[in-house]
């Protein structure tokens, strides 16, 4: 009797890699934006992004320090996106972003596992920066 297939659960051959095995580079968070040329002043002039390319209005790479973002064109019914950034000063950058103008949703909060805040974008995606606590061991 043959053993039933099971599409969920791959089958490795011996000169096939294992899972695990592929070295994942950088993953770059999609924000989906109506006005990709408006998206890209904001990012600039309210959070300090700098832009690497623009594509026909339809997508733009922003960079600052090691954080990349690419904006693009909201394709169909696209929900706003969440992405989470590390950074040394929580309070320096609120501070920073008050004065550029950037949409604020929640002022620093010291918490339990850190400092975090909340900005918004013109198109109500959402960026919390982080400052975490060193780890207890």
């Amino acid at each position: 009797m043959s053993e039933p297939e099971n599409p969920t659960v791959p089958i490795c051959k011996p000169d096939q890699k294992r899972l695990g095995e592929n070295f994942f580079q950088t993953a770059i968070p999609i924000l989906f934006v109506d006005d990709v040329s408006r998206s890209v002043a904001y990012y600039e002039q309210s959070l300090g992004f700098n832009l690497q390319w623009n594509i026909d209005s339809q997508s733009a790479l922003v960079t600052r320090g090691d954080c990349t973002l690419l904006l693009a064109t909201a394709m169909h019914n696209s929900s706003p996106s969440r992405v989470w950034i590390e950074v040394d000063d929580v309070q320096d950058l609120f501070e920073e972003f008050l004065i550029a103008g950037a949409v604020i949703v929640g002022p620093p909060d010291d918490l339990e596992s850190g400092t975090e805040m909340q900005i918004a974008d013109l198109d109500n995606n959402f960026l919390w920066f982080a400052e975490p606590k060193p780890l207890l061991h």
